[in-house]
């Protein structure tokens, strides 16, 4: 049996959450907490966490929801990998979804599966049927609690300047993860089946309204496609935009524009 690893990402307070995520301890599953915390020296781990062999703790100081990701994949362990925050929720039957997923296709390195709200709807539409990237059906996309992986995937990591955290770039982290898991030949596909319960939106859903979502759009098309074929698609989805102003397109297609610059003047 495949042992499963969920590599929770955490943040100050937010390391008293994760207890309540756990599950009583099963063979083959286990959690690695990454808490990023003002000094390391000074952090400490509550103590509903320390009692518990199926569970450790690596602090890091900093910020950045990619860089955490990054921390806890380095000290990964377990055979098939969960990318998890403290307020996702999980089953038993999560962990045998993920297991028979995997089992399914044994040739898959990345696999992503639905994620629910806390009352169970889904966290947003998603595609009915299976598929393998990079033939996402149009408006899918892939978040990152909604993604398993093999360990053998980790030699990559997520690009820091995107994400929670980031500086300048707000979200796009996946994306640009799973483009490159996919450029080093990896296989990723989509099983349309709940995995997990989460209380958070994904921050995409904020695209009309938020300028740094808005330039994590066009450093992301950057990345995907270059300098012509970003500049090409942001033309494009401002175009389709009917209910915004002439003058919301405009700052929407500039906010793009700064993304794009940002990562062709790197």
């Amino acid at each position: 049996m495949e042992s499963i690893q969920l590599l929770v990402c955490t943040q100050g307070e937010g390391i008293h959450r994760v207890p309540a995520m756990l599950l009583p301890p099963m063979p083959g599953v286990s959690y690695l907490i990454s808490w990023q915390v003002p000094q390391v020296q000074h952090a400490e781990v509550p103590q509903a966490l320390r009692g518990r062999d199926d569970v450790r703790v690596v602090c890091q100081q900093g910020r950045g929801l990619a860089r955490n990701r990054n921390h806890a994949l380095t000290y990964a362990s377990g055979d098939i990998l969960v990318l998890a925050d403290d307020d996702c929720r999980y089953t038993a039957a999560s962990f045998q979804l993920i297991r028979d997923a995997f089992a399914q296709a044994p040739h898959a390195h990345i696999i992503a599966f639905q994620a629910a709200d806390t009352e169970g709807r889904p966290l947003r539409s998603y595609p009915a049927a299976p598929y393998r990237y990079p033939h996402l059906p149009r408006g899918a996309y892939v978040a990152s609690v909604e993604m398993c992986m093999r360990r053998a995937a980790t030699v990559l990591a997520f690009d820091e300047r995107f994400g929670l955290g980031a500086p300048y770039l707000c979200c796009g982290e996946e994306d640009v993860f799973l483009h490159q898991a996919h450029g080093r030949g990896y296989v990723i596909e989509y099983v349309p089946q709940v995995m997990v319960q989460t209380s958070a939106g994904t921050t995409g859903t904020r695209f009309l309204t938020d300028a740094a979502v808005q330039r994590s759009k066009g450093a992301v098309l950057a990345m995907l496609y270059g300098f012509w074929g970003a500049l090409a698609r942001c033309l494009w989805q401002v175009s389709v935009l009917r209910s915004c102003s002439l003058m919301q397109r405009f700052r929407i297609l500039h906010h793009m524009w700064q993304g794009v610059r940002y990562i062709v003047s790197a």
